[in-house]
């Protein structure tokens, strides 16, 4: 979003099952994650690779909404993607009960 932001290379110590290897971006005023992006290391049950990018936007240096793109193989069906988006609910997006 044209803010400065740090990025950082994770690399597991070991090569365990579920661990993230990729990239992790940093907005360099508050120290907050805005990007994650890479897959899980492996996953003998799943077949394939597990890729993650997660996207979080920030209003005001916190954190307002946040959403995770995670993609993946299925035996005999292909590749498959799940999307989850997250907002953080303010007082004036709750909407009253009547």
């Amino acid at each position: 979003g044209g803010a400065a932001a740090y990025v950082y290379d994770i690399t597991p110590r070991k090569n365990r099952p579920g661990l993230l290897l990729g990239k992790i971006w940093m907005d360099a005023e508050t120290g907050d994650e805005v990007m994650l992006s890479g897959h899980l290391m492996d996953l003998p049950t799943s077949g394939g690779r597990v890729d993650v990018v997660r996207n979080t936007e920030l209003i005001n240096g916190s954190a307002f909404a946040r959403v995770t793109h995670v993609s993946f193989t299925v035996p005999l069906l292909g590749r498959a993607e799940v999307v989850i988006t997250e907002r953080v609910l303010t007082p004036e997006i709750i909407p009253q009960a009547q």
